[in-house]
């Protein structure tokens, strides 16, 4: 029994230590508003039947790649996001896929910038 109890608080302890990790963060439950079920569609994106968590990734070797308000390179900017940034799927455009951001905000990035 005593052995148990160890183990359990090396695990609470590892996963205090690993939260204050830079770059470490737990997973926030995102909710699919209807404006971003309507953001989605109204541009030709497929809302998926479940969210993914993903990563943010740069193919050109940045430190942050472009949310942007429809699924183009050449459309407005909405946020810049750091390349390893937890992010959530909701849809997918042909080669864009839309992201809902923890704070709100949602937009595209190509898929070659999740991971």
């Amino acid at each position: 029994m005593r052995t148990k109890r160890m183990l359990v608080c090396l695990a609470a302890m590892l996963l205090v230590w690993m939260m204050a990790l830079p770059g470490f963060a737990m997973a926030e439950a995102v909710q699919v508003t209807d404006a971003a079920k309507a953001a989605c569609k109204q541009a030709g994106g497929t809302l998926l039947a479940q969210a993914r968590t993903v990563r943010a990734a740069s193919p050109y070797g940045t430190q942050s790649v472009v949310l942007r308000s429809v699924p183009s390179d050449s459309y407005d900017a909405v946020a810049m996001l750091l390349v390893g940034q937890e992010l959530t799927v909701v849809g997918e455009a042909e080669g864009f896929c839309f992201i809902l951001l923890a704070d709100g905000g949602m937009g595209w990035l190509a898929s070659d910038e999740v991971k």
